[in-house]
């Protein structure tokens, strides 16, 4: 009777838990954006901290102070360059002329209309034409685009009071390396504490790896997209909106790129008739897919090892695997959390479950 009075306590604890965290879902999102943070800021903590003044290090929590100025920095740069780029290119979307852009396009998308009704035969006839210009007329209606900006504007009161939160939260967790974890460890019991401390260890270094290779490798990408586009002959405006639209759909394993492809494709036809190109549409579009191919290639065969491989130590095809299991479980967002899942499931399952084969066969590298 004691264990099942026990069980139900235990049951009832757990459900105001899970309540807790719904209702302050907010703060709960502050503090896990702010560990990944901290995460990512902390091998810069440690390398300023091993700067000496004579014969003394400098205090842990101005190094912490120094590395959240250099995170923001980074931040408030990025949001300083690319948020006006975005909104004039969004302008001068705009007032891009749709039926201009359609008839660029007429002559190849007839051939493809002429094989979609050889292929069936008797069907009714449809028509890419007009379901582009319906679509693209969407996309590009200049009111759409003033409200998503208004939108954009009535969320800033939210926006500024998440920064100040994250800051100050972040400022903590990069002082105090084991804050979060003995957090944590207050739910846990004194007889699996070692261990869950030494999981906790493991996953905090996996995943300071991995966050630090995901930002260096967006960073490259948007980099060798946009040179890849200036080459091609687009201003320097549509250049780095293409890069920074691969760099952080990149970030969604296999499923981005093709996303980031499409979206690049639809930047050519949009732009085409804007740039004194002395080739047609076709060999544009021809240009940046090879463009694109270049740089999946450089990230399939140099980037993406070293992160999903050496920063977690897994092998590619299993983490292919697990992106395919997380992307029929849970979609993009799926994929977008599978390699930290499956990082935090594989560092818990060596410390309690390394007696089975297959566990020390997926933990081995760790």
């Amino acid at each position: 009777m004691k264990d099942i009075g026990r069980n139900i306590i235990l049951v009832i604890i757990m459900i105001i838990v899970l309540f807790l965290l719904w209702f302050f879902s907010k703060i709960v999102i502050y503090i896990l954006i702010s560990y990944v943070l901290s995460l990512i800021g902390h091998p810069l903590v440690n390398i300023i901290e091993k700067i000496k003044i004579k014969t003394c290090n400098l205090p842990r929590s101005f190094t912490a102070f120094i590395s959240l100025v250099v995170l923001w920095f980074f931040v408030f740069l990025f949001f300083r360059l690319f948020v006006p780029l975005i909104t004039t290119q969004a302008e001068r979307f705009s007032t891009i002329d749709v039926v201009q852009v359609i008839e660029s396009l007429r002559e190849p998308i007839q051939k493809i209309e002429i094989f979609i009704d050889k292929m069936n035969p008797g069907g009714e006839h449809f028509s890419i034409m007009e379901y582009a210009a319906s679509r693209i007329s969407g996309v590009l209606n200049q009111s759409y685009i003033a409200d998503f900006f208004d939108s954009l504007a009535g969320i800033l009161g939210d926006l500024f009071i998440a920064i100040i939160a994250i800051t100050f939260i972040t400022y903590y967790f990069l002082r105090d390396d084991w804050l979060f974890a003995n957090t944590l460890l207050l739910f846990i019991p004194d007889e699996h504490e070692g261990k869950v401390r030494h999981i906790l260890l493991s996953i905090k270094n996996l995943l300071s790896r991995y966050f630090v290779g995901i930002c260096i490798e967006s960073t490259l990408i948007l980099i060798f997209i946009s040179i890849g586009f200036k080459l091609i002959g687009f201003s320097w405006g549509t250049c780095l909106i293409a890069g920074l639209i691969a760099g952080v759909l990149n970030v969604i394993p296999y499923i981005g790129p093709l996303i980031s492809y499409s979206f690049g494709m639809f930047i050519c036809m949009l732009t085409y008739q804007q740039y004194d190109f002395s080739f047609s549409i076709g060999t544009l579009l021809g240009y940046a897919t090879i463009c694109y191919v270049i740089v999946k290639l450089i990230d399939d065969i140099i980037f993406q090892p070293y992160i999903y491989s050496s920063s977690v130590n897994a092998h590619p095809l299993e983490i292919f695997i697990i992106i395919l299991l997380a992307a029929n479980v849970a979609g993009v967002m799926g994929m977008l959390f599978a390699v930290p899942a499956y990082t935090i499931i594989r560092v818990i399952a060596k410390e309690f479950f390394s007696n089975f084969k297959l566990v020390k066969k997926i933990t081995e590298n760790i």
